[in-house]
């Protein structure tokens, strides 16, 4: 900042830091790791499966995206029954999981204009994730019992 002539001058930030106010970390898949999400939900009486690309993941929830063709169907508050995950031995066949995050316009650097990213939070923690990455040596692992009680 300056302040010659009695008044004080800013320079407009370039950088912002985001705090996140996650309990426990999401793990951020990068685009050449090709992991995966199938998951079936039901609108209007009809019966949808479809397979997306997972970005994030951990104990609580995932994040994944997903064509805007499907943006009709996906809606904040919906549940979906997710089926398979990349890399998770999942403790059960499927299990349920509400969208609770729709960004339409974030992060046009990552994502083509042809996506919508979405948050996801299931209705019970996985006991387990594991984390695979192509800059990993060795995977990183999230248990159930490291979360943090919430005050």
């Amino acid at each position: 900042f300056s302040a010659d002539d009695g008044t004080v001058v800013f320079k407009t930030p370039t950088k912002l830091l985001v705090k996140e106010k996650r309990r426990i970390e999401r793990l951020r898949f990068k685009y050449q790791d090709f992991k995966e999400v199938e998951f079936s939900f039901s609108k209007e009486g009809t019966l949808h499966k479809t397979k997306q690309m997972l970005i994030d993941i951990s104990i609580l929830g995932i994040g994944f995206i997903a064509p805007k063709s499907l943006a009709a169907n996906l809606e904040v508050g919906d549940v979906i029954t997710i089926h398979m995950m990349s890399d998770q031995k999942l403790e059960a066949e499927s299990f349920k999981a509400k969208i609770v995050n729709r960004i339409e316009n974030e992060e046009r650097d990552k994502y083509s204009d042809d996506y919508i990213k979405y948050g996801v939070e299931f209705e019970e923690p996985l006991e387990i994730v594991i984390y695979q990455s192509k800059d990993l040596v060795a995977p990183k692992t999230q248990r159930k019992n490291s979360l943090v009680p919430s005050s």
